[in-house]
Formats: C-alpha cells, structure tokens, sequence
C-alpha cells in the first residue's frame, strides 16, 4: 500500500508539471482532480494500517527490553521492525511531497484561470514565443459554461485547502506519536520487496475489478 502512495504521488507530480503551461487544459485539471483524490485516499488508508503496525512493533520491543526477556524480545523480529519504519519513512516523504505538490498545484490554478480568455500560458517551447495567449472557446463563451468552470475551480481550490490542513495535521501527529529518527535509517538494497508488493498489488487491481464486472 506505501508502494501504491509513493506510486500516486509521483503520477500526481508529473500531472501538475503541465499546469500554466500551453499543455493545460481543462481534461489535464479534471485528470489532476481525480488524481488527488485518489492518492488522499490511499493516504488515509496507510495511515489507518501502517500506523498501529508500527506502534505496537515498537512499544511490543520495548516492554519487552525493560522486562529483560530475551525469548520474547526475539519474537519481534528486529527485521520485520525496520521494515515498518521504512515504510513509516517513505509514508512521511510522501506526504511532505503531496503538501508540496498540493501548494502548487493551487498557486498554479490560480494564476492560470483558464476560463478567462485573457490568460497567458507558459510557451515551453525553444523557438517560439515565450508566452502563449489562450484562444477563448466560442462555445463555452456562448453557453456560459465559463461562469460554471469558475465556480468549479473556486470549490477544487477549496477541498485542495482542505485536504493540504488534513496533510500538515496528519504530519505533525504522526511526529509527536512516533520517534523515529532519520539517521538511524538503514537504505534497504533488496528490490524484490517493491517487485513482491507491485505484483500484490497488480493482483488486488486485478481482482477489484474482476468484482465489477
């Protein structure tokens, strides 16, 4: 599930790139919306599981320490407690990412109003203009669908307020709850672990929609 976040994460941050630029549209920001969605869903999912698993493997090694059983301590297995807060640590650096992504996301949406005719996008291009003007669509203008993408882009604004708070608080919990320093991370070399969970998970998919239909 980590795997499938930082997966989402990364899909989300190539999908912003286009805001403000000549490639943005309204398929691109209604893309990015339910993109957003998605990996906050997935965000609230980890923290639901990974949170208490990494609770208890540590609080369990504690206890156990402080009661001098060796036996005990050795059924929390010391690999399977820095695997978790590996997972702990790709779940924090994707949620500082996600506000990052979030903040621009927003910064850029407003900057670049595309129901308003006179924006200027970014030309990406090497040869040609630096600014590109944004031909107004005669059909929207007409059916006064302008007026409805505003309202739109003013509500995305605000769940992107909305779920960025829920990202800082969630940040900040997390770090008062658990300890878990950065420099005593140990970078795991074994990528059949992040095969094994991308296979997992292309079965679950694969299975989720074997239900539907």
């Amino acid at each position: 599930m980590v795997y499938s976040l930082s997966r989402e994460v990364a899909i989300y941050c190539c999908l912003s790139m286009g805001l403000g630029g000549v490639s943005d549209s309204y398929l691109l920001r209604d893309e990015l919306r339910c993109a957003a969605s998605k990996v906050f869903d997935i965000v609230l999912l980890c923290k639901r599981r990974l949170m208490p698993l990494l609770l208890r493997s540590i609080v369990s090694c504690q206890l156990y320490l402080r009661m001098y059983i060796y036996a005990a301590c050795m059924r929390v297995k010391e690999e399977e407690r820095e695997e978790v807060e590996r997972l702990y640590r790709i779940f924090v650096g994707c949620l500082e990412m996600l506000q990052t992504e979030f903040i621009r996301a927003m910064t850029l949406q407003s900057m670049f109003p595309l129901w308003d005719s006179n924006t200027l996008l970014i030309q990406t291009g090497v040869s040609e203009s630096v600014f590109h003007k944004k031909s107004c669509n005669i059909m929207e203008a007409g059916d006064g669908s302008g007026n409805e993408r505003k309202i739109a882009d003013r509500e995305e604004f605000t769940n992107l307020e909305r779920k960025l708070t829920t990202l800082q608080e969630m940040c900040y919990t997390t770090s008062q709850m658990i300890d878990v320093n950065p420099w005593d991370f140990k970078p795991d070399s074994d990528h059949t672990k992040i095969e094994e969970e991308r296979e997992r998970e292309r079965e679950r998919e694969t299975v989720t929609e074997g239900h539907k239909e």
